[in-house]
């Protein structure tokens, strides 16, 4: 990958449980995660590369990527025991 993906590419979604915690997703497409009003985790942006790297192992070519933070508007997981779909979020790639 050397391009921003195009319109027609597939679409990721990587679930993110947060019971009890709130997730925002920043302007810059970065996540930021809080409990009791302070932040205690945030992300960096998503990024994705291809298998080309310098002599040291970094990648050449990095791609930025986005995003957006949902939460689900059904249970999804509501026919699974014991998997309870409130704290769910889904970030789409």
């Amino acid at each position: 990958m050397n391009e921003q993906p195009a319109a027609d590419d597939p679409v990721h979604t990587l679930g993110l449980r947060a019971d009890g915690l709130g997730v925002d997703e920043l302007g810059n497409g970065s996540l930021e995660i809080a409990a009791g009003g302070d932040t205690v985790a945030k992300t960096s942006t998503l990024v994705a590369w291809d298998v080309a790297t310098t002599d040291a192992g970094e990648p050449v070519s990095v791609v930025a990527l986005e995003s957006n933070l949902e939460e689900p508007r059904c249970p999804c997981h509501a026919d699974r025991p014991g998997q309870d779909p409130a704290g769910l979020w889904l970030l789409r790639s």
